[in-house]
């Protein structure tokens, strides 16, 4: 991000607001930094049988050591931290988040910026979706993560505020 044009833009805001004391204007440049060297890695969607849950007459089960544990999605180690805003109502959040995503580096291709509301909507119409089609006994969370970051690398939530216990339990996936 071009440091001079979130300053200049911002600059009577952020002093206005408190912005300045938290040096959000240099957190958001570190970002910026780091998603310019960022490779996005290949998304590797899990398969429909694995999202399924293991029988129940097993070998395993049979011979008392219960079904086998699925593994878990691996997180790239050099995933660029995310960056958490909050303020008062007015407080200029959503125009520095706008200019941040506006002025992503070249290399990130994918981005979506959508309010959060309507992402967990689409999450759960996604996840209703696959368990129309597969059964109800299939875990499609990973699946439809995986969607997700095929579609963007770079995920942009203007006003994030995660009250049900549902999403909750999403997200920590």
């Amino acid at each position: 991000m071009k440091p001079e044009a979130l300053s200049k833009n911002t600059r009577s805001e952020c002093i206005r607001t408190g912005y300045a004391k938290m040096n959000i204007n240099e957190h958001l440049q570190d970002l910026h930094d780091e998603l310019k060297e960022y490779q996005t890695p290949t998304v590797v969607h899990p398969s429909i049988e694995s999202l399924k849950p293991p029988s129940k007459w097993s070998l395993a089960s049979l011979l008392g050591r219960g079904p086998l544990k699925k593994s878990s999605t691996k997180i790239p180690p050099n995933l660029p931290k995310g960056l958490y805003m909050y303020g008062d109502v007015g407080s200029g959040k959503t125009m520095l988040m706008d200019m941040f995503y506006e002025t992503l580096p070249p290399n990130i291709t994918s981005k979506t910026r959508i309010h959060f509301l309507n992402f967990m909507q689409d999450v759960h119409k996604r996840l209703h979706a696959m368990k129309m089609e597969h059964g109800t006994d299939l875990d499609a969370v990973f699946y439809v993560a995986a969607d997700i970051a095929e579609q963007a690398s770079v995920l942009c939530f203007d006003e994030f505020q995660c009250t049900d216990v549902a999403d909750a339990m999403i997200l920590r996936r």
